[in-house]
């Protein structure tokens, strides 16, 4: 499925294998095959090179074991997984595929796939007849509201929201509007969740996509006082938004995710006035003359582009020694944490 390049290998041993943990809990991974999804929607809801990366690259689960064996060797790894999140696919087929998975097996939690329309009984189905852990809302599913305008609660219903509380489950949210995390509906919401719904286990996800500092605005000292929120940094390579959260909530509140297979793409971020260039090999994302937030690399510049899941890791490495953390902090972010909040 990939390919370990010289590079890759001097990277994992000079920026990782040394300062991860023997045990890994990865937190969020999307695994599905090619029967779960019909033709692409036309308004699919992500981002163009997500998009277009995913349709080309599913992840069966036994495709998993080998990434985690390739990309991160010598290590041991949970994984807390669920199906992709397009208008096209297959719920039904996708939860009971993840539930099929995690049966039986103490180092797997899901979650259920789940869109606002569906009703109490129908949820319950969807979580506990598959043996999972909770639920993965998601925007694209919502069809009723803008994307401008989405809430949280246009996402995952209050009625929802009440049985996930009574059940306890686990919520992995992924924010929807396009200021993320500074925007002030948002962060309403999770205080709301956190308030209203106190059983609710709460992972933001992407650290609300927070992928530069300019995405954080407000939100950490408007969520100084939540008690037990976590944020996951899937997808994220900002080493200075990673060390600002660290340093205002510590590094019990942070957890890893991978957003497999998304980061098995070749990438390398530059981050600047609030948004960010992803840097990719030329070629391995087919044409993207038309989008602005890539751009090609050739040469000796290309060659030394590794893994976007290299670069997440690595940069909450170099956050977290920034902070001043110890190996023991770090296996909280890497491990303990996810581990003991979503109850493996």
């Amino acid at each position: 499925m990939i390919e370990i390049t010289k590079w890759d290998s001097e990277f994992y041993r000079r920026f990782l294998s040394g300062e991860l943990p023997d045990r890994i809990c990865d937190a969020h991974v999307h695994i599905w095959t090619k029967e779960h999804r019909a033709k692409a929607a036309a308004e699919n809801g992500t981002a163009g090179w997500v998009h277009d990366y995913c349709m080309k690259n599913d992840l069966p689960y036994p495709a998993l074991e080998k990434l985690y064996e390739d990309l991160l060797p010598r290590k041991t790894v949970s994984s807390l997984l669920f199906g992709w999140v397009e208008n096209d696919v297959d719920v039904k087929a996708e939860n009971r595929y993840v539930g099929d998975q995690v049966r039986g097996a103490p180092h797997l939690r899901g979650l259920a796939v789940c869109k606002p329309e569906y009703n109490p009984d129908r949820l319950i189905r969807e979580v506990e007849d598959n043996g999972l852990a909770g639920l993965k809302p998601y925007p694209t599913f919502v069809q009723s509201v803008s994307p401008a305008k989405i809430r949280v609660t246009d996402m995952i219903t209050r009625e929802q929201l009440k049985l996930a509380d009574e059940k306890g489950w686990v919520l992995l949210l992924h924010l929807p509007r396009e200021k993320r995390l500074a925007d002030p509906a948002n962060i309403e919401d999770i205080l709301m969740i956190e308030k209203e719904y106190p059983h609710i286990r709460l992972i933001v996800a992407h650290i609300g996509r927070a992928y530069c500092p300019e995405n954080i605005g407000s939100a950490f000292d408007s969520l100084k006082e939540t008690r037990s929120v976590m944020f996951d940094f899937a997808a994220n390579t900002n080493e200075e938004v990673f060390y600002i959260i660290l340093k205002k909530f510590g590094p019990g509140r942070v957890i890893f995710g991978s957003d497999l297979p998304i980061t098995t793409m070749r990438l390398k971020r530059e981050h600047a006035r609030g948004s960010y260039i992803n840097i990719v090999p030329a070629g391995s994302l087919g044409d993207v003359s038309g989008d602005l937030q890539i751009r090609e690399a050739e040469g000796k510049e290309a060659e030394k582009i590794t893994f976007f899941l290299y670069e997440s890791m690595a940069a909450m490495v170099r956050a977290a020694k920034k902070a001043g953390l110890r190996e023991r902090e770090m296996e909280l972010i890497f491990y303990k944490n996810a581990i003991d909040f979503i109850g493996f």
